[in-house]
């Protein structure tokens, strides 16, 4: 998996993730608005959420696995959820609410 790459979270939708934590805030604006995050709307800030996560990049049926998928069929990765220290350091970046962000 190569990052920067797209990322599409249920909660908060298209997103970028990037590999690692304490990234250049400069440089994560500028990925996000080079690569389709300039359809910011009114009230909406710059979130950047710092995550562990454990990837899966190589699933072609999801429904196998108890999930529907829009991908179903086809071979993409899905990112879950871990605990800090365990899984992978990884930033995702997205216009939003950030008071939105913990719920």
């Amino acid at each position: 998996m190569k990052y920067p790459s797209d990322f599409v979270n249920e909660d908060h939708g298209w997103q970028r993730i990037h590999a690692g934590h304490d990234l250049d805030r400069g440089m994560l604006l500028a990925d996000l608005a080079d690569n389709g995050g300039s359809q910011r709307t009114d009230g909406q800030e710059l979130v950047v959420e710092e995550v562990w996560l454990s990837v899966a990049s190589r699933i072609k049926w999801c429904g196998r696995h108890d999930w529907s998928c829009d991908s179903e069929g086809e071979w993409h990765a899905h990112w879950f959820a871990a605990r800090p220290g365990f899984g992978k350091p990884f930033t995702l970046v997205y216009w939003g609410c950030p008071e939105l962000v913990s719920q």
